[in-house]
């Protein structure tokens, strides 16, 4: 290998002639106290010096090299320019070999031939830019190196002299003094930045803890050793109309009696006297009446740790005492309506474990009684004995304790004879079950009422049973007997009108009028036969119809004309009143039958007065009114009147057989209608018939 192509510089005496140059130098150097204008001024300085045609500046930032500030000389003057941190390792500013071999040995490295071949020679810059020479020069701070002078000659070979190297040595000196000057102004502006910044920092602080002190309901107040108000927040101020400010030097003597105020500076000594914190309930009279604050006092210590003043932080618990008061009455009450209550109770936590039982309770349960007050729940009751039937009675309890939030109603049959309700239900706190209520009620007598009433249902239901099957053999009886009648009846009307013919002349009065008998009472036969043949046919379901063109109102006046004998062994006038004619598809007998029904009816209680029909319609109802003015219905017999076999009254003054309004009923309802009635006991009674008019 051949020499070295670069020379380690040793110090060489200063030239008197640079000592100008160098004082004009140093002086712009030291005036600079920030590293960006630092480095722009060394920079320009090296170039003026030097006779350098570009140069850049190079620092330590966290270990590693960055070039600061670039700059270049010509005939127009040195231009310099500051650079972002920017890394000297590819940045093409300067030779990164040369410039850390500088930063390793701390010596300055001159070439004054760069073309020359040499430990250089591989690096990278020196393939793209090509200087002539060049001047590495550190500056040394501490025996450190703060940064790096690059200097370099595009065309001179020998522009680095040595009384230059002179020159640019001292200013490095200068500017590691320099340097050290910005390094220690830096620190005291970042000092001052973050005392500024703790100062803001502790206003915005004090200043937010202001406004919590006086914001807050509390009473917050702070006094000297003698009892005067150092600070008062805006709450106190408010209670005493007062300003804050006017309120500092003030004692309590200037706001509350002298009684209250011993009473207050008693407590303060205390806090004084004992050094600690100090709780306690003050009341006393404000504007808005007799108050109670619950006061904490503590001491407040300097920074040497001597008590200098006392704390005052008074909470008003005026609406909680009354809170208190009012649910210590509620309390009352509640335990007073829990001993008293008829029921015994039991209260238990979610594990079982006793919490209360009432005195009820233990009257109830006398011989388990002490055992409930040493292990709670209800296993003292198995325990003792009085249960018949334990197994089933201790499952229920486990499964209840197993499912919280279950309730549960229970009868529970005591050996002596007594039978319990026992209710449970969860006690909830926030909607969790956090305990369980039991309620036993003893239910001995009714629950024997009960069984006897059950007893007695029984009975009645067997005896009902034997009733309908008794009236269902009455019904088939009637049934029977109504067809083996109708038979050897009609033989019997006809003979009647056969002897009527026969002697209808010669014979005498008196044979007239038995036989005007004889035709009535088979005829009046012949009416019940066919009525308990039609009960037979509705009980069945049998009754059919034969719809055709039915007009109401000339049905009406058929059956006044069909009946005018008894309209006349009755006494009453009929009259019959057609609004418009009403025509509708109907059963014509079948309703002819219903109507006769209800003019029978009238004329049995009709008492001999007038009977008035109307026939007329609304939109799409017919309707039929049939008013008389006998002896009326009560409201309790009106609905069993359309019952079969219903009567209003007693058989030993009005006859038969309670059917005739319970078939007329039955085939109004068949054509979808229905009867209803009102009456006035005394007064008359009012029937009346709905049809629907569409088929």
């Amino acid at each position: 290998m051949g020499e070295p192509a670069y020379t380690v510089a040793s110090p060489t005496p200063a030239v008197p002639e640079a000592l100008t140059a160098v004082v004009k130098a140093s002086q712009a150097i030291s005036k600079e106290v920030t590293w960006d204008r630092l480095a722009r001024r060394l920079l320009e300085v090296g170039l003026e010096q030097s006779g350098a045609d570009r140069g850049c500046l190079i620092g330590v930032e966290r270990g590693e090299l960055v070039v600061a500030a670039d700059g270049r000389a010509d005939e127009h003057g040195v231009r310099t320019e500051l650079l972002p941190s920017l890394p000297l390792a590819g940045s093409g500013r300067a030779p990164t070999s040369v410039v850390q071999f500088v930063g390793r040995t701390r010596e300055r490295v001159l070439l004054a031939d760069a073309a020359v071949s040499g430990s250089f020679a591989h690096d990278e810059y020196f393939g793209a830019c090509r200087p002539r020479s060049l001047l590495c020069l550190p500056i040394l701070r501490a025996a450190e190196v703060c940064a790096v002078l690059y200097l370099e000659n595009e065309r001179d070979c020998g522009g680095f002299t040595d009384e230059r190297l002179t020159v640019l040595e001292l200013i490095a000196a200068q500017g590691a003094i320099a340097y050290d000057n910005v390094q220690l102004i830096a620190r005291l502006e970042q000092e001052n930045v973050e005392r500024r910044r703790a100062e803001a920092c502790l206003e915005e602080r004090c200043a937010l803890l202001q406004q919590i002190i006086d914001n807050t309901t509390a009473v917050i107040c702070m006094k000297d050793l003698a009892g005067r108000l150092l600070l008062v927040n805006r709450r106190f101020a408010e209670l005493m109309h007062a300003d804050v400010e006017s309120m500092r030097g003030k004692t309590d003597y200037d706001y509350f009696s002298r009684e209250q105020s011993d009473i207050f500076r008693a407590s303060d000594l205390r806090v004084l006297r004992e050094n600690r914190p100090l709780e306690v309930e003050e009341t006393f009279e404000f504007g808005e009446g007799l108050q109670t604050y619950l006061s904490l006092k503590f001491p407040v210590a300097d920074s040497a740790g001597r008590v200098c003043a006392i704390c005052l932080i008074s909470t008003d618990i005026t609406g909680r005492k009354r809170a208190e008061e009012r649910l210590r009455s509620s309390v009352s009450l509640l335990e007073a309506t829990f001993d008293s209550t008829a029921d015994g109770i039991l209260v238990v936590d979610r594990e079982g474990r006793l919490i209360q039982f009432n005195r009820k309770l233990a009257d109830m349960l006398p011989s388990c009684a002490e055992m409930l007050r040493r292990r709670g729940h209800e296993r003292p009751v198995l325990e003792a004995g009085l249960v018949r039937e334990p197994e089933a009675y201790l499952a229920r309890i486990r499964w209840l304790l197993a499912h919280p939030d279950a309730n549960s109603l229970d009868i529970i049959e005591l050996k002596d004879g007594r039978i319990f309700e026992r209710y449970s239900q969860p006690q909830k706190l926030d909607g969790r079950a956090v305990g369980r209520v039991w309620s036993f009620r003893d239910v001995t007598t009714r629950v024997h009422a009960e069984r006897e009433r059950d007893r007695a249902l029984l009975d009645e239901r067997r005896s009902r049973g034997a009733a309908e099957e008794a009236v269902r053999l009455r019904d088939e009886f009637l049934v029977v007997a109504s067809h083996e009648l109708r038979t050897p009846l009609t033989s019997l009307q006809l003979a009647i009108e056969r002897l009527g013919r026969q002697l209808s002349t010669g014979a005498s009065p008196l044979v007239k009028r038995a036989l005007e008998v004889c035709t009535r009472q088979s005829q009046r036969m012949a009416s019940l036969v066919e009525l308990l043949l039609e009960v037979g046919r509705v009980q069945a379901g049998r009754l059919a119809l034969h719809r055709g063109r039915v007009d109401l109102g000339a049905l009406a006046e058929d059956v006044t004309r069909q009946l005018a004998e008894d309209i006349a062994r009755s006494g009453c006038e009929v009259t019959v009143q057609v609004e418009e004619p009403v025509v509708g598809s109907w059963d014509g007998a079948r309703l002819e039958q219903a109507v006769i029904n209800l003019l029978a009816n009238a004329l049995k209680f009709g008492a001999g007065r007038p009977i008035e029909i109307r026939v007329g319609r609304t939109d799409d109802t017919a309707l039929l009114t049939l008013t008389d003015h006998g002896i009326g219905i009560s409201s309790e017999a009106q609905a069993a009147i359309f019952e079969r076999f219903g009567r209003a009254v007693s058989t030993r003054h009005y006859g038969g057989l309670g059917l005739g309004l319970f078939i007329a009923r039955a085939i109004v309802e068949a054509h979808g209608g229905r009867v209803r009635v009102a009456s006035i006991p005394g007064q008359g009674s009012t029937f009346t018939v709905e049809l629907p008019l569409a088929a």
